[in-house]
């Protein structure tokens, strides 16, 4: 009995289609042939047959009331542009404030170096003439 009532399951399964729109709909002829097969009466295949009718009439009954009605969508629509508009103008301020920090960054950066090569320029003007004062010492000690 129960493998004739998993084939029943899976016979009712495979005769659930997908309509143009979204709900599902249900092969009557198809399914009553199946249980028949199974070994049901034509009165039981019906019955049942109508079982799964109404019960899939009842999902999609409850699937319409759960969908979005088109005020809800474009009310919906209206909030995310809102919300896409907000985070786009956040970005824009963070991006703003990130190049004055990198200006800045970059302003110190600059500023490093201008003393770095100062410093340089001095003890290698330094160094020369050191070197120079050196060398007129030596050539007068000689």
């Amino acid at each position: 009995m129960q493998a004739v009532v998993e084939r029943v399951i899976l016979t009712t399964s495979l005769c659930y289609r997908r309509a143009s729109s979204s709900y599902a709909t249900i092969d009557r002829h198809r399914l009553a042939r199946a249980y028949q097969g199974a070994g049901f009466s034509a009165g039981q295949s019906d019955a049942l047959t109508n079982l799964a009718v109404e019960n899939l009439d009842e999902i999609n009954t409850e699937m319409r009331k759960n969908l979005a009605t088109k005020q809800e969508f474009a009310s919906l629509t209206g909030e995310l542009r809102l919300f896409v508009k907000s985070d786009v103008n956040m970005l824009r301020s963070d991006l703003a404030q990130l190049e004055k920090s990198i200006s800045a960054d970059i302003a110190a950066v600059r500023t490093d170096q201008e003393r770095v090569v100062n410093r340089f320029v001095k003890w290698a003007l330094g160094g020369a003439s050191s070197a120079a004062m050196l060398g007129i010492a030596a050539s007068r000690l000689f």
